[in-house]
């Protein structure tokens, strides 16, 4: 089961938790960080069931004339842009796909190997290599269970 925590992107860091269920995640971080970890996080829950009472505790919101949006700082190769949206869940989700992936962007391991046989063997490492690094950061949205911690 994966993990991966973001920090520096929302007023409080988040874990990203791959389990069945919210018993075998609590489980997780348990093994993976130490009994202190557990006390550490609270649970937000799976993507679609985050509620937006609790985003806006995580996420910056700006006033826009006479409407409240909410920012999502996204840092795309050192470049920080921020994105505004109507909902601060929105922003929320926003900012963690930024960091997780909920599909890998190279498609499939084996379609990554097709295209890495035209490349030189260099380009044709590199890809695989970018595969398995994206691939260590995609998470099944269904059994993502996301923490923030305290």
């Amino acid at each position: 089961m994966k993990t991966f925590e973001i920090k520096d992107l929302l007023k409080r860091d988040l874990l990203v938790v791959e389990a069945k269920d919210e018993k075998i995640a609590w489980a997780i971080i348990f093994q993976k960080y130490g009994a202190k970890a557990v006390s550490e996080y609270t649970l937000l829950g799976k993507a679609d069931e985050i509620r937006e009472e609790d985003s806006r505790e995580l996420v910056q919101c700006i006033n826009v004339g006479t409407t409240n949006k909410y920012v999502a700082s996204v840092n795309f190769f050192n470049n920080v842009n921020n994105r505004y949206y109507n909902t601060a869940t929105e922003s929320l989700l926003s900012a963690v796909e930024t960091k997780v992936f909920w599909e890998n962007p190279l498609g499939t391991k084996r379609n990554a190997e097709k295209i890495a046989r035209f490349k030189s063997k260099i380009a044709g490492d590199n890809l695989i290599e970018l595969w398995h690094k994206a691939q260590s950061r995609t998470f099944d949205r269904n059994r993502s269970i996301i923490f923030v911690k305290n």
